[in-house]
């Protein structure tokens, strides 16, 4: 589906214009644990210096069930 969505808007013929370019991408991490189960988890060390190098989405929720229609959202 991802392949379907990236090719979907790209026009065959002689456009030549560049792709646009995100301003912004966010790569979820662990969302099917709590926060407690990863953050200053002995555990997680490498996800914890991540953490600490960019931001913590505590107050990120779904719009939807299941979780697929939320990559979208």
């Amino acid at each position: 589906m991802g392949i379907s969505i990236l090719s979907g808007g790209l026009a065959l013929g002689d456009d030549t214009s560049p792709l646009p370019r995100p301003d912004h991408i966010v790569i979820v991490i662990e969302e099917n644990h709590s926060y407690s189960q990863i953050i200053d988890s002995p555990d997680a060390p490498y996800i914890n210096k991540l953490a600490a190098q960019g931001a913590v989405f505590t107050q990120s929720f779904g719009v939807t069930y299941p979780s697929q229609p939320n990559y979208l959202a």
